[in-house]
């Protein structure tokens, strides 16, 4: 069938790995799959939808062995590799801010693992154990040949496949880099998959988590005003993400890098270790066995893994952890949650998964009890900082079996009933299933931003390019009437006698009347006029656009009023005005007022020739008889000629007078000062220039805003 992408979530744990499938009709945009995953049996496994321990060896012959061959035959197997997921940032060292943006740039320009000259802190021993170690387990799995069939039986109608990575939600942009070149090095970035096109991209697992609950409904029918939290505690990380019934936005999204339940199965380990050491001959035993194959002390913290996992998951609340020769030692319920209370668990973060110095010091002498209590109170007390109430929570992942787990929810959040914390009935696959479903969101979200960008390359432009000659006249038309009026206040004081000289006043008429002055004496006025064009004009246009955009990819509930990004703050009109009234325009002005200036002085002059009792000869001789008669006869400059020749000249008052004062409001609106500035702002040059800035600044904030609403897309 034409048009299916089979998506695959890959939920690459440091504990527990799995994976999950949807279909999507990328044609309709309608998913064939949503809630109905396929219960895919991993490898070394009988039993679909059942999580694989993250762990792999090699037998004498170098095959790759996973948890169940392992424990079947310990003693057998050779360099057995766990817990090695780690935070990539953590294996490069110390980096400076511009290191970390060149690696990132680095990284994003090749998409591939780069040659140790670029990067010789991609290339540390801890470095090339993690990358082997992930992309050896990735290839292990997605080469098997059951898990391949059972794969390409689903997707045997589908146009591509698109493998979906989740990430801790705390790891940085450079850690997300890393990792995704790592997979990159994996069957999962060779752009093809048992002859099909493949790709690869990645997720936050909140993000992920996030899609599953709302797709299980799970965010539903919650109080206005309330939130839910999903709370999923891993095995290296724990991740959370505050969500509302409708999606319309992401609302808080965090996480700790360390803070995952892996720590306490070496606690468990160092324990076992103890009790067993008790014995002097089992430590000389034990030593051999290490002498022999070094690799058997990991054996003994899956060995302690799966004990942890009985003792939560039986009725009796114990388990025996079996380890060689050795008699078994019991681990009780009691002991472990006394543990989980007590033992300080830097030291072995620090010793067995590479914590950074500077964090342990941060956790101090801490059990992990005290660690998760004090997380999720700051997590809340930050909640309610940024106005989220949350009015349920969800636990998920596999950790969260735990009996401390939920009661340490329920005495952070003691405000909300019990009956509102939920379990996930299959808290291993929330992260799998929800990257399945990112496969199929990131398609509508691409459908959406190609729309976004259409508006944001053609609309946009055009809507203000059709409407800046508006926004000119009229500042013009505003400008034109605080100048004018300026303007014959200071006409009157000349004809008065107060200023000696024409460019006495013309010197005050250009400092009353200057671009700086007007704004800063008017600004809220013209500010006024911008924001009414901005949100009645432009906003309106461009929001008409948005909202076709988000009816067509489903989103109806966003109303013009919403999407006009012109009302929803003065930043935007204040930014407007200044663009606007750039110091390039105002340069401009301040020149055209300086023309109307000797356009002013000519007409006084032609009004002053023109009185009957008054002959041109009075006031024009010598070299001014030739003045005037270019002027006169319009020869090319002859204005400014004539400016120059009378701006100094000290005019007697009584003839000053003789220009009646009601003709003087006339005579400045002959000067046309409205069409000069509206000229000024619509120049070539700096209309270019206005028009792209202003759609430099809209197109800012439609994209901030359609942000929002495509997260709305992914989330459903």
């Amino acid at each position: 069938m034409a048009g299916l992408k089979a998506f695959i979530g890959y939920d690459l744990g440091d504990g527990e790995t799995i994976t999950d499938m949807v279909v999507l009709d990328i044609d309709t945009q309608k998913q064939l799959v949503r809630t109905d995953f396929s219960d895919m049996p991993m490898p070394d496994s009988t039993t679909p939808g059942r999580a694989l321990p993250t762990i792999f060896a090699r037998d004498e012959g170098g095959r790759i062995l996973f948890s169940n061959s392992i424990l079947t035959d310990s003693d057998s197997v050779r360099d057995i590799h766990i817990n090695f997921k780690r935070k990539p940032t953590d294996l490069l060292g110390e980096l400076t801010d511009e290191r970390r943006r060149s690696l990132l740039a680095l990284f994003e320009s090749t998409g591939n693992w780069p040659d140790p000259s670029l990067c010789p802190e991609c290339s540390s021993e801890k470095m090339d154990e993690f990358r082997n170690s992930v992309v050896t387990f990735t290839d292990a799995i997605f080469t098997d040949g059951q898990y391949v069939e059972r794969i390409m039986s689903f997707a045997s109608n589908c146009q591509e496949i698109v493998f979906c990575v989740g990430h801790p939600t705390k790891w940085d942009e450079l850690d997300v880099a890393v990792y995704k070149a790592i997979l990159g090095s994996s069957i999962l970035g060779r752009g093809e998959y048992h002859g099909k096109p493949s790709s690869l991209v990645m997720a936050a697992e909140s993000r992920a988590a996030f899609l599953y609950a709302k797709n299980q409904g799970k965010s539903d029918e919650l109080k206005k005003g309330k939130s839910a939290l999903l709370v999923d505690v891993g095995s290296s990380t724990i991740d959370l993400t505050a969500m509302t019934a409708d999606s319309r936005n992401h609302q808080y999204n965090s996480g700790n890098n360390y803070l995952g339940a892996r720590s306490i199965d070496h606690m468990i380990r160092d324990w076992y270790l103890e009790q067993l050491m008790a014995d002097k001959e089992n430590q000389v035993v034990y030593q051999e066995l290490m002498a022999a194959n070094p690799s058997l002390n990991q054996t003994l913290t899956l060995f302690c893994r799966e004990a942890k996992e009985k003792v939560y998951s039986f009725k009796t609340g114990k388990a025996n952890i079996f380890f060689g020769y050795f008699r078994p030692v019991q681990l009780s319920r009691e002991k472990l949650d006394h543990m989980l209370r007590t033992v300080p668990i830097a030291d072995i973060l620090k010793r067995d998964l590479d914590l950074p110095q500077e964090t342990a010091e941060q956790m101090g002498s801490k059990s992990w009890c005290d660690l998760f209590r004090a997380f999720m109170q700051e997590q809340k007390a930050q909640m309610e900082q940024e106005g989220i109430s949350i009015g349920r929570v969800i636990l998920t992942g596999s950790a969260s079996k735990m009996p401390v787990v939920p009661e340490i929810v329920k005495e952070v959040f003691s405000d909300i009933p019990e009956s509102a914390l939920f379990f996930d009935m299959d808290p291993s696959r929330t992260i799998s299933k929800g990257l399945a479903l990112v496969g199929p969101s990131n398609d509508k979200s691409v459908s959406f931003q190609m729309d976004v960008s259409k508006v944001l390359r053609e609309d946009v432009p055009r809507v203000v390019k059709n409407n800046v000659a508006n926004l000119a006249a009229s500042l013009s038309n505003f400008l034109s009437g605080k100048m004018e009026s300026m303007m014959i206040s200071h006409i009157k004081a000349w004809r008065n006698g107060d200023f000696a000289t024409f460019n006495d006043m013309n010197k005050a008429i250009m400092e009353d009347c200057s671009a700086w002055k007007i704004q800063m004496d008017y600004g809220e006025e013209y500010s006024g006029i911008v924001r009414k064009w901005c949100t009645d004009v432009i906003g309106k246009d461009i929001a008409v656009s948005l909202k076709g955009i988000c009816e067509k990819n489903g989103v109806s509930n966003f109303s013009v009023e919403d999407l006009n990004i012109a009302g929803t703050g003065n930043a935007l009109i204040g930014k407007m005005a200044d663009i606007v009234m750039s110091p390039a325009t105002k340069t401009k002005m301040n020149r055209v007022i300086s023309q109307i200036c000797n356009r002013i002085i000519v007409i006084l002059i032609v009004a002053l020739c023109w009185v009957p009792i008054l002959s041109w000869a009075v006031l024009f001789g010598g070299a001014g008889v030739m003045i005037w008669n270019a002027f006169t006869n319009n020869e090319e400059g002859s204005e400014n000629k004539l400016v120059e020749f009378v701006k100094d000249r000290n005019i007697a008052v009584w003839m000053r007078k003789l220009v009646g004062e009601a003709n003087l409001e006339s005579k400045v609106k002959e000067a046309k000062i409205s069409e000069s500035i509206r000229e000024a702002f619509m120049e070539n040059e700096n209309q270019e220039k206005i028009v792209a800035d202003i759609v430099e600044s809209l197109n800012a904030q439609v994209q901030s805003k359609m942000d929002d609403i495509k997260y709305v897309i992914e989330s459903r």
